[in-house]
C-alpha cells in the first residue's frame, strides 16, 4: 500500500514498513519512529519513558515502551497483536490521520538590488524543506505569496546590510523598516524576508519582529533549513525555553544546521506552535485514548539508555 497521510507519506520509511518491504520493529532507531510515536501520543497513548527528554521527545527509539503501545494500538484497531509496524498497522495509522489539523501560510519577500543575488535556496526548495518539516506533526505550510520587493534608492543602502541586533521585540531600526515594506499581508500569516547580509557576519537569520507584525528575516546565502527555524522562532515566542536546543538533530538547533535527515521538534515545541495565532486549526480533535504502561518500563536497560542516532 501506499501512505496518504500527510503525517505518513513523505517518510520513506514508513512507506517501506507499509508495504511489508521492511517493517518496523523493537529495537529499532529512526525518524520514522520517532513519527509514529507522535501519531500515538496524539491517539491519546501515554509513553512517560519515550518523552521524558527535553531536546528528543519523543526519542526515536522502539523500545520496550513503545513496544507495547503499539500492540495496545492493534488490540484497540482489531489487528493482529504482534508488535510489529508493517502493512496493517500503517494502514490503521493512515486512516485516522488523514489530513493537516493545522495551517501557516508563509509570504516571501526578495529585498535586494539589479544584480544581486536573490536566494542561494530556491523559494520553493525553501518552502518545501518547512513543509516537510512541519507536516510531520500535522501543521500544513502553505505558500502564500512571493515578491521581489521594489526599493527606493535610499532603501537599497539602508537594507544592503541589516545592522540591528536580533532582538524578540524589534522597537525601531533598519530591521523594523524592512519589515514594513512589500503588499501587507494579514496579522495572522508570516512574512519572511531575505537580505543580503547582517551586520553580525555569523547571523544567518532572525525570528524578531515589531509586536503584532509577525515576520523574520533570512541571509540569502543561508542553508536549506534557516527559513524552517525562523518560522519557528515566530511560531515559539519569546517565552518559550530553551531558545535553542544542542542536538542537532532539533530544528531548533542554534547554528539552523541539523545532522542528516529532516530536523525533529520536541512535543513542547510543537504544543507552543499549535498556540500561535499564525497557526490556524483545520480540524476537529479526535478523540483520545490512554492505556497504563506497567512500572517495570520506568527502568532503562544500558542500551535504551543511548541517546537517538541517525541511520
Amino acid at each position: 500500500m501506499s501512505l496518504q497521510s500527510p503525517r505518513f507519506a513523505p517518510e520513506d520509511r514508513l512507506q517501506m514498513a507499509a508495504s511489508n518491504a521492511w517493517p518496523i520493529r523493537n529495537g529499532e532507531r529512526s525518524r520514522g519512529v520517532h513519527v509514529l510515536q507522535n501519531a500515538l501520543l496524539d491517539l491519546g497513548y501515554s509513553m512517560p519513558i519515550s518523552t521524558r527528554h527535553v531536546e528528543l521527545n519523543p526519542d526515536g527509539h522502539f523500545g520496550r515502551e513503545t513496544l507495547r503501545v503499539v500492540e495496545q494500538f492493534q488490540r484497540d484497531e482489531g489487528l493482529s497483536v504482534d508488535g510489529v509496524i508493517g502493512r496493517q498497522t500503517m494502514s490503521a495509522l493512515d486512516r485516522l490521520f488523514p489530513a493537516f489539523e493545522y495551517r501557516v501560510r508563509l509570504h516571501l519577500r526578495a529585498v535586494h538590488g539589479p544584480g544581486e543575488l536573490i536566494c542561494v535556496v530556491p523559494y520553493e526548495t525553501a518552502i518545501e524543506a518547512t513543509q516537510r518539516v512541519f507536516g510531520r506533526y500535522g501543521i500544513r505550510i502553505d505558500y502564500g505569496s512571493g515578491e521581489s520587493v521594489a526599493l527606493s534608492e535610499s532603501q537599497r543602502a539602508a537594507f544592503h546590510t541589516i545592522e540591528s541586533d536580533c532582538v524578540w521585540n524589534i522597537p525601531a531600526g533598519d530591521m523594523r523598516d524592512l519589515q514594513q515594506v512589500g503588499t501587507p499581508v494579514p496579522a495572522n500569516e508570516i512574512v519572511v524576508y531575505y537580505v543580503r547580509a547582517f551586520g553580525d557576519r555569523d547571523l544567518l537569520g532572525c525570528g524578531g519582529h515589531a509586536p503584532g507584525r509577525p515576520a523574520c528575516t533570512v541571509r540569502v546565502d543561508a542553508p536549506l533549513w534557516v527559513t524552517a527555524h525562523e518560522v519557528g522562532h515566530v511560531l515559539l515566542t519569546s517565552s518559550f525555553d530553551p531558545v535553542h536546543m544542542r542536538l542537532r538533530q532539533n530544528l531548533m538547533h542554534r547554528n539552523a544546521v541539523p545532522g542528516s535527515g529532516v530536523p525533529m521538534l520536541t512535543r513542547a515545541q510543537v504544543a507552543r506552535m499549535k498556540e500561535h495565532p499564525c497557526c490556524e486549526r483545520l480540524t476537529q480533535s479526535r478523540p483520545r485514548r490512554s492505556i497504563e504502561i506497567p512500572r517495570t518500563l520506568s527502568f532503562q536497560t544500558p542500551m535504551e539508555r543511548q541517546r537517538w542516532r541517525s541511520n
